[in-house]
């Protein structure tokens, strides 16, 4: 559920970002703090796992299941995070002319980072290395060209060139966040496949997460989206 908010999120903000469309910007931006309570009810219940076996129990997860998902979480709602940021942007471009090359590239770069991110989520639940090697690969690649597309957006003027690569960043850092769920994705197989017993291991080797989740998302004036309620469904 909370992949398919973000997912959602991620393609109504770039069609906000290409229409220069307030209404559409604003309400993904009060989407927010939807995934951001999901993110919350996920902590919540880990941190009450980690202190009480019953309630390990009860969720019929183990501990490394708990920490995997609880740190997909915090990977889906920084993805959320930059999807605001992209929906931000299309105020600053009120009345502006924008370049179509660099639109087109970056409404391209955004069907990759969307289809990273699926294939990611897609390879948590199924282990195929193959996949999730695909994705880091992908994101590897989407890194590259952003730099070649950077160039081209800061000949632009001013207000426009800053605009657009604050969506060039956003984009990029979603296509790493779907890396590190790869790489999460990855480590959950092998856990996985430990647990059944060496003889039956045919995971992949395990691969150390990347630590972008934990990363300060960088700041851009937004409106402000409504205060979450003060209860998160099922205290």
């Amino acid at each position: 559920r909370m992949y398919q908010m973000v997912r959602a999120m991620q393609l109504d903000a770039m069609a906000a970002f290409e229409a220069r469309d307030l209404a559409i910007a604003q309400d993904v931006q009060q989407r927010d703090w939807e995934v951001d309570r999901l993110h919350w009810f996920v902590q919540k219940q880990v941190t009450i796992a980690l202190r009480d076996q019953r309630q390990l129990a009860t969720l019929g997860l183990s501990l490394p299941e708990c920490a995997t998902f609880l740190q997909v979480s915090k990977v889906l709602e920084r993805i959320a995070d930059h999807a605001v940021r992209i929906a931000g942007v299309t105020e600053l471009l009120k009345g502006s002319p924008l370049p179509r090359a660099q639109m087109e590239e970056l409404s391209r770069l955004s069907k990759v980072a969307g289809d990273l991110l699926a294939d990611a989520i897609e390879t948590l639940f199924d282990g195929n290395a193959e996949r999730a090697n695909a994705t880091l690969d992908g994101g590897q690649r989407l890194v590259a060209h952003r730099r070649k597309l950077l160039n081209d957006i800061l000949s632009r003027p001013g207000r426009v060139a800053v605009a657009l690569a604050y969506v060039l960043e956003s984009l990029e850092r979603t296509a790493l966040y779907a890396s590190d769920l790869a790489e999460i994705a990855l480590n959950y197989a092998v856990e996985r496949e430990l647990s059944k017993g060496p003889a039956r291991s045919r995971a992949p080797p395990a691969r150390k997460p990347l630590a972008r989740a934990l990363e300060p998302l960088p700041k851009v004036s937004v409106p402000t989206p409504p205060a979450a309620p003060a209860a998160v469904p099922g205290d």
